[in-house]
């Protein structure tokens, strides 16, 4: 009897840990999938991949997480610049008096003197490149007149950009209140990436500036090492390295911001295997609408007889690979409308499906505005129509 109790015993505990080991499995297996297993094996704490064509992300980890936000700041100054430059209020080849101000920056630095000249672009590349403080500092007080300024109008920019876990109490990245996520850096990046005049700065291995006396060697390996990477910056601090890379292939651009990895050849690793986990997996899947969806709406009522037409999709959406194929749309559009209208009214949507899953709807809008024929209106086109006769 004690045996045969023994043994129950033995079985149910067995049993147990089988249970608990299965358990653990479904576990990881449900931790692997959240991210699709691109973020196995890497060891940063922070993490965000976004395609940012599409605006999805394509895995996360703790991308909400409050870091510090280090030479990163820079990409705002970097950002707000470029915007003067396109809005004519700064050009590249200015030349701007480096202050006191500047010159007691901390290292790295491009060795500013007081009074000592140098353009926009030369500022614009060490702050890119180089991460360097004296030139972020003296870009910042041309850009808003003073470096306490230029941090009010970096946090505006912030929160225009939807960054709402971001803070900027200087405009270097120096002071530890000066915070962000990974999520946000993702926001602050595309938006970057959207002016061409920075895009050969960010991709330049070596410079000189200061009449060659300072050579900047740009300190984000991927855009040397890496197909496709376009930007944007790695720094180290703390025993802890960070980098925010982009990398465009095929129709999609990729951002990753890896934050708090434990070494400099590991963190170009992790992100090449993030990189290639992402463009091995992934597509963007943006249909083209046929014109026999976007032909002209006859219009009841209207000055006109028809109103033209046009699908608005300003992003497509990322998909497994090869699943594409089995997509499916299905088309709503109101086969006569009646005036006024105004442009953009939505006039129909065509939904795509992927195995019963919605995945895009798409709205076809008025491309124009179709007033209402009134008596008036009506005479006079009448006349008109007499007149030609």
């Amino acid at each position: 009897m004690l045996k045969m109790l023994i043994k129950r015993l033995a079985t149910l505990m067995i049993f147990t840990a089988l249970l608990a080991v299965g358990a653990a499995e479904e576990v990881f297996a449900s931790g692997s999938e959240e991210s699709g297993g691109l973020l196995d094996g890497v060891s940063a704490e922070s993490v965000c991949v976004r395609e940012l064509g599409t605006g999805q992300n394509v895995c996360e980890r703790a991308a909400d997480k409050t870091v510090s936000m280090g030479h990163f700041a820079k990409l705002m100054t970097a950002l707000i610049c470029a915007e003067e430059i396109e809005g004519g209020k700064v050009t590249l080849s200015e030349e701007i008096a480096a202050s006191s101000y500047a010159n007691s920056m901390p290292a790295p630095q491009i060795w500013l003197m007081p009074g000592e000249r140098v353009t926009v672009e030369e500022l614009l590349k060490s702050i890119i490149m180089g991460n360097a403080n004296d030139a972020c500092a003296a870009l910042a007080e041309r850009l808003s007149g003073s470096a306490e300024a230029h941090v009010f109008r970096m946090n505006e920019r912030a929160a225009a950009l939807g960054m709402s876990r971001t803070h900027f109490e200087d405009c270097m990245g120096l002071d530890e209140r000066s915070v962000t996520t990974a999520a946000d850096l993702c926001l602050l990046s595309e938006e970057v990436l959207k002016h061409d005049i920075l895009g050969g700065y960010f991709t330049a291995w070596q410079e000189r500036v200061r009449n060659g006396e300072t050579e900047l060697v740009n300190t984000n390996r991927l855009v040397r090492d890496y197909k496709g990477a376009c930007g944007l910056k790695f720094f180290a601090a703390g025993g802890k390295c960070n980098i925010i890379g982009a990398v465009r292939r095929r129709d999609m651009i990729v951002c990753a911001v890896i934050v708090g990895s434990e070494s400099r050849e590991r963190i170009f690793s992790e992100a090449e295997g993030v990189f290639d986990g992402v463009f091995e997996k992934y597509s963007v899947f943006s249909p083209e609408i046929s014109e026999e969806l976007t032909a002209d709406i006859p219009v009841e009522h209207g000055r006109v007889a028809a109103v033209r037409v046009r699908a608005e999709n300003d992003r497509g959406v990322l998909l497994g690979r090869g699943t594409a194929s089995r997509a499916q749309f299905k088309a709503e559009i109101s086969e006569r409308v009646t005036a006024p209208i105004a442009e953009g009214d939505v006039l129909g949507r065509v939904v795509y499906t992927l195995d019963d899953t919605e995945i895009m709807e798409i709205h076809i809008c008025a491309a124009e505005p179709i007033g209402r024929m009134d008596m008036r209106y009506g005479i006079y086109r009448a006349l008109c129509n007499l007149c030609r006769f």
